[in-house]
């Protein structure tokens, strides 16, 4: 039983681990119209994941981080 439960957690971790190489992070510059349009696209390439925006007000940026990903790395200029 020891073995299985060994194997099934592996098995899982890699399968995690495959999952996450096989995407393309982006993480955006500013939080305007244009960061809006690129963030609508990433939503609909299963590959792609937005991971990051950066803006030169904190406010601005986690309200565009709640928008499209709440566990986007923020960070302010």
């Amino acid at each position: 039983m020891y073995k299985k439960n060994l194997y099934d957690i592996l098995s899982h971790i890699d399968n995690e681990r495959r999952e996450f190489m096989n995407k393309i992070r982006f993480g955006i510059v500013g939080t305007g119209n244009i960061a809006h349009r690129f963030a609508d696209a990433i939503k609909n390439v299963p590959q792609a994941e937005l991971s990051a925006v950066a803006s030169r007000t904190e406010d601005n940026a986690e309200k565009f981080g709640n928008e499209y990903n709440d566990e986007l790395f923020i960070s302010q200029r």
